[in-house]
Formats: C-alpha cells, sequence, structure tokens
C-alpha cells in the first residue's frame, strides 16, 4: 500500500470565498501541520478537482465478507470509507457503527 498523507482543499468558487477568508483558512491548516494545502477556484463545479481516488469491490459473488459492528474496519485510517449492506439499508461505515448493525461489505472508496 502506498504511503498517502492527508490534504486540506479549499474552495474559492460558489460564493464560499467571498463568505470567508480562504487565506486564514489556509493558515490554520498549515498551523494543523496539514502536509497539502490547496485552494481552488471550483471544486464543486463540473471542472473541480477528482476527491475520489480509488474503489475496491470487498465482497464478490463466490467470497462475501460479512462483518459485525465492532469490526467495521476503517478505510485508509478513516480517510476513505466502507459501503455496507445492513439489515437497516446500505449505509457507509461510519452510520453503521453509530447505529450498531454489521452487514456485507460491498466497496471501499477513498
Amino acid at each position: 500500500m502506498e504511503d498517502r498523507k492527508p490534504g486540506v482543499y479549499l474552495c474559492k468558487g460558489c460564493g464560499i470565498g467571498e463568505a470567508v477568508s480562504v487565506d486564514e483558512l489556509e493558515a490554520v491548516a498549515g498551523e494543523m501541520k496539514a502536509p497539502l494545502c490547496r485552494q481552488h477556484d471550483s471544486l464543486c463545479a463540473e471542472d473541480g478537482v477528482a476527491m475520489i481516488d480509488g474503489i475496491r469491490r470487498v465482497s464478490k459473488p463466490g467470497c462475501r465478507v460479512y462483518v459485525a459492528s465492532n469490526e467495521i474496519p476503517k478505510v485508509r485510517n478513516g480517510l476513505g470509507m466502507a459501503v455496507l449492506s445492513t439489515s437497516k439499508g446500505v449505509m457507509c461505515d461510519r452510520d453503521a457503527r453509530e447505529q450498531k448493525v454489521g452487514g456485507e461489505i460491498i466497496c471501499e472508496v477513498w
């Protein structure tokens, strides 16, 4: 597995740059020792930066993967998420932990 570090992306578009000081937010991210901090004009627009880096199928027809609520793995040390099919519907790993339901891990997204 490659070594990745979390980063901070600050959007200046969609009016958010007018509501808050993006430069001050960037300074705070630096104080929190974020190894990467970038400003972008349109994160939430069509020409924005792709935020999904990868997806991996976990359960397969020949090898289903089921976990209890206390065994749900953290994807990329909490920077990603797992998608589970539970008795309460399809949900992300965080919601499944909060509701204390296990299920089948469909995939991981990071």
